[in-house]
């Protein structure tokens, strides 16, 4: 669910020719700490007085979405035999990953499959 935040923080007297640049930051910093931590909003406003910095976050989500780790393991020609059973390669980076190796994915990268860890 999104809710709307306002952040206010009250400083010294803040000379003019500072204002603006300080309310940039504020904006900036926002932005970069919230794509950072993978949480998402509408619209980010910032505003300031001499005493006083503001920040308007509209629609920022309460939670992060899962996360989706890729991790690229061998070939799969290193991975599987000639048979099509899993070598003990294949079986090694699955148990590295805490992974069922019936579980993995073969993917094509740059022309050449790999197994693929989802996470």
């Amino acid at each position: 669910m999104a809710r709307d935040l306002i952040l206010e923080i009250g400083v010294e007297e803040i000379p003019s020719a500072y204002m603006g640049r300080a309310i940039a930051d504020l904006k900036a910093n926002a932005l970069k700490q919230l794509n950072d931590a993978r949480l998402s909003y509408k619209e980010i406003q910032s505003y300031g007085t001499p005493r006083r910095l503001t920040l308007f976050v509209k629609g920022l989500e309460e939670k992060q979405p899962d996360a989706v780790i890729e991790i690229r393991g061998p070939k799969k020609s290193i991975a599987f035999d000639q048979e099509g059973n899993p070598t003990k390669a294949g079986l090694g980076f699955a148990r590295s990953h805490k992974a069922d190796f019936n579980n993995l994915e073969v993917r094509e990268v740059g022309g050449v499959e790999y197994i693929f860890v989802i996470k």
